[in-house]
Protein backbone atom coordinates (compact mmCIF):
# COMPACT_ATOMS: atom_id res chain seq x y z
CA UNK A 1 0.00 0.00 0.00
CA UNK A 2 2.84 2.37 0.81
CA UNK A 3 4.54 1.85 -2.53
CA UNK A 4 1.25 2.25 -4.39
CA UNK A 5 0.53 5.63 -2.82
CA UNK A 6 4.08 6.84 -3.49
CA UNK A 7 3.82 5.82 -7.16
CA UNK A 8 0.44 7.55 -7.51
CA UNK A 9 1.81 10.71 -5.89
CA UNK A 10 4.86 10.71 -8.16
CA UNK A 11 2.65 10.21 -11.23
CA UNK A 12 0.39 13.09 -10.20
CA UNK A 13 3.46 15.26 -9.54
CA UNK A 14 4.88 14.56 -12.98
CA UNK A 15 1.54 15.41 -14.59
CA UNK A 16 1.39 18.70 -12.68
CA UNK A 17 4.94 19.56 -13.77
CA UNK A 18 4.14 18.80 -17.42
CA UNK A 19 1.05 21.03 -17.32
CA UNK A 20 3.00 23.73 -15.47
CA UNK A 21 5.76 23.60 -18.08
CA UNK A 22 3.24 23.88 -20.93
CA UNK A 23 1.61 26.89 -19.29
CA UNK A 24 4.97 28.57 -18.79
CA UNK A 25 6.10 27.88 -22.35
CA UNK A 26 2.97 29.53 -23.75
CA UNK A 27 3.76 32.75 -21.92
CA UNK A 28 6.58 35.17 -22.74
CA UNK A 29 9.17 33.33 -20.65
CA UNK A 30 12.22 31.74 -22.20
CA UNK A 31 12.49 27.96 -22.52
CA UNK A 32 15.32 27.85 -19.97
CA UNK A 33 13.21 29.72 -17.45
CA UNK A 34 10.31 27.31 -17.86
CA UNK A 35 12.58 24.28 -17.47
CA UNK A 36 14.19 25.78 -14.37
CA UNK A 37 10.82 26.70 -12.89
CA UNK A 38 9.37 23.25 -13.55
CA UNK A 39 12.48 21.62 -12.05
CA UNK A 40 12.23 23.72 -8.88
CA UNK A 41 8.48 23.08 -8.79
CA UNK A 42 9.14 19.33 -9.03
CA UNK A 43 11.66 19.43 -6.17
CA UNK A 44 9.30 21.37 -3.91
CA UNK A 45 6.39 19.05 -4.70
CA UNK A 46 8.49 15.95 -4.10
CA UNK A 47 9.62 17.24 -0.71
CA UNK A 48 6.03 18.14 0.18
CA UNK A 49 4.70 14.80 -1.05
CA UNK A 50 7.28 12.86 0.96
CA UNK A 51 6.26 14.65 4.14
CA UNK A 52 2.53 14.59 3.45
CA UNK A 53 2.34 11.15 1.87
CA UNK A 54 4.42 9.19 4.33
CA UNK A 55 3.04 10.75 7.49
CA UNK A 56 -0.65 11.19 6.69
CA UNK A 57 -1.68 9.02 3.74
CA UNK A 58 0.10 5.99 5.17
CA UNK A 59 -2.04 6.30 8.30
CA UNK A 60 -5.23 6.74 6.29
CA UNK A 61 -4.62 3.71 4.08
CA UNK A 62 -3.96 1.46 7.07
CA UNK A 63 -7.09 2.27 9.04
CA UNK A 64 -10.21 0.17 8.98
CA UNK A 65 -12.38 3.02 7.73
CA UNK A 66 -10.65 3.30 4.35
CA UNK A 67 -10.31 0.17 2.27
CA UNK A 68 -8.87 0.15 -1.22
Amino acid sequence: MKNKSIIITFFNTSLIVIVYNILLSKTLFKIETSFLASFLFLISLLKFSQIYNLKYLYKFTHTKTLRI
